[in-house]
């Protein structure tokens, strides 16, 4: 009696994951968001198109800060190198080697 009710409910379960798996989205749902989509793409381009971007430069501002901090934790800051050119400053700070 007891296995009846439970294969019962169990197949009603099974119908029920069924039938909401392959229902797919609501159709009302699609509509809305490509209505939403829509207005976004064309409505006041301007205002949308200038907050974006600075949001954007915002964005990339950080990046950048964010990516020289890591980098000069990982990179040592060389004494021979810091007026700017690739040559040590003079041949006194180069190990003997003979």
């Amino acid at each position: 009696m007891l296995f009846g009710i439970l294969l019962i409910i169990g197949a009603a379960g099974a119908l029920f994951l069924g039938i909401t798996a392959f229902s797919g989205p609501s159709a009302g749902k699609a509509v809305k968001r490509r209505l939403e989509l829509l207005k976004e793409r064309h409505g006041e381009g301007g205002v949308l198109a200038a907050s974006a971007q600075a949001q954007i430069r915002k964005l990339m501002a950080a990046r950048q800060s964010r990516a020289e901090g890591i980098a000069s934790t990982l990179i040592p800051s060389l004494p021979c190198f810091a007026s700017g050119s690739s040559r040590p400053a003079s041949r006194s700070a180069l190990p003997n080697m003979a």
